[in-house]
């Protein structure tokens, strides 16, 4: 069943007074997988490992290239009537914020503005024009699947990976590697994994088994921001899933694999005790957003420019005038340890305000889309694929991003994704502007 076919089942069903849940089939559910075309494999392979480092920026950027010609194609055979797509609301709020950000480079001293462009160019602005690209991809439900299946599919290449370093590790020093890196690199995928769960049933052992790992992960390196992201992001799904059972086991199962690295390795598990037991905020107040608000109230319209290495350079010249700042280490504070203050100081009041109005914007709409549909959210490929990037967008922005660097590479991606579940559902008469 095609998509348009879908739509017009769909329209058809709410016309005649069939309950939404029982046509919720018309989004993709039990419609067979169409033929997949050359070009998704690499765009699909980019998208999984668009924040990965270990990756080789080589094929990374190889793979790129060949999903964005294949996409620019489709869309010229169509004769670029996908383009409409971006003059949604949304779009236009997240190109006027690169714009803000590329502004406030003019901020930026002469010695350090070419890192600054490195910086900006490399995360936002080649992730933005990528999200674009998903944008113009993403027109099918099918499509919707491959990408919530590609989230999960990054989780399991991202934790083989981390898994791969902490054996190697242990087998040449007997020590536990301390790795918080991975955990970045996971945040955005995780709710995909949860999601899939419910969604299609022959991932869920590998789901299951994958979601654990990831929230033991946190555990076992003493990552308090990251628990509890994770926890909210489970809970969050546990309502819409009804499985508090499979919370439970998950838990369970989570704890007694930290148990058996915790007795094979005593000092880890004292150092997360540790940390656990912490009621401080391990220096980030006086180290970092104390910092971050008086300087960024020192150009509070146009900021200080794109890059973490600005704030460093700023707090050397101005912390000797600063009793209160503080350094954890011999070494300048590398960041501002939060997304609202590492915002406002980039490029200022202006830049804070339209980023918390789009996020705000997009959980408000997606989750409302949801929520009416709720009974029936797993049914749908567009259903679901919303209902990660809600999640994702509540775990990240309004916990995760909090307490540590926000991921400028992700978040053009969940913007445009939530773009794409949005115009998809509301043609079906799902969204809000029936209302």
């Amino acid at each position: 069943m095609t998509d348009r076919r879908a739509m017009e089942t769909l329209q058809s069903a709410s016309k005649n007074g069939v309950p939404a849940a029982s046509s919720a089939v018309a989004l993709g559910e039990g419609a067979a997988l169409n033929g997949i075309r050359w070009f998704e494999v690499p765009l699909l392979f980019y998208f999984m490992v668009h924040f990965f480092p270990p990756m080789p920026s080589g094929i990374a950027n190889l793979c790129l290239a060949l999903g964005a010609a294949g996409v620019l194609w489709e869309c010229r055979a169509e004769h670029w009537r996908r383009l409409e797509r971006l003059r949604h609301p949304l779009v236009l709020a997240w190109g006027i914020l690169v714009a803000l950000l590329a502004i406030s480079l003019r901020q930026v001293p002469d010695d350090l503005l070419r890192e600054s462009w490195r910086y900006f160019s490399k995360d936002l602005l080649k992730h933005t024009l990528f999200a674009l690209v998903i944008l113009l991809y993403l027109d099918t439900a099918d499509r919707a699947r491959r990408v919530l299946l590609a989230g999960t599919l990054a989780c399991a290449l991202m934790l083989a990976f981390c898994l791969a370093e902490i054996a190697a590790m242990i087998w040449k020093t007997g020590r536990l590697k301390f790795q918080r890196d991975y955990l970045f690199y996971l945040m955005f995928f995780f709710p995909f994994l949860l999601v899939t769960y419910r969604f299609d049933s022959r991932w869920r052992f590998l789901c299951f088994a994958l979601a654990s790992a990831t929230i033991a992960l946190a555990f076992l390196m003493g990552f308090r921001g990251a628990v509890l992201a994770l926890l909210v992001m489970s809970l969050i799904f546990s309502v819409f899933a009804r499985i508090w059972g499979v919370l439970f086991f998950g838990a369970v199962f989570a704890a007694a694999g930290l148990a058996v690295f915790f007795y094979w390795f005593p000092e880890q598990a004292a150092y997360v005790l540790a940390k656990f037991q912490q009621t401080g905020s391990s220096g980030r107040v006086s180290g970092h957003w104390l910092p971050a608000w008086e300087m960024s109230m020192q150009a509070p319209w146009l900021g200080h420019g794109f890059g973490h290495h600005l704030f460093s350079y700023q707090f050397g010249l101005q912390m000797d005038q600063n009793a209160a700042w503080t350094t954890i280490t011999t070494e300048l504070p590398r960041s501002q340890h939060s997304v609202v203050f590492e915002t406002l100081f980039m490029a200022g009041w202006p830049a804070l305000l339209l980023l918390g109005t789009i996020v705000g914007t997009i959980i408000f709409s997606l989750g409302k889309m949801v929520w009416r549909r709720r009974e029936a959210v797993f049914s749908s490929p567009w259903l679901s694929l919303a209902l990660a990037v809600f999640i994702a967008l509540i775990g990240n922005f309004l916990v995760f991003y909090q307490t540590e660097d926000p991921g400028w590479r992700t978040a053009p991606i969940a913007v445009m994704l939530a773009v794409s579940c949005h115009l998809a559902l509301r043609k079906v008469g799902d969204g809000s502007s029936g209302e």
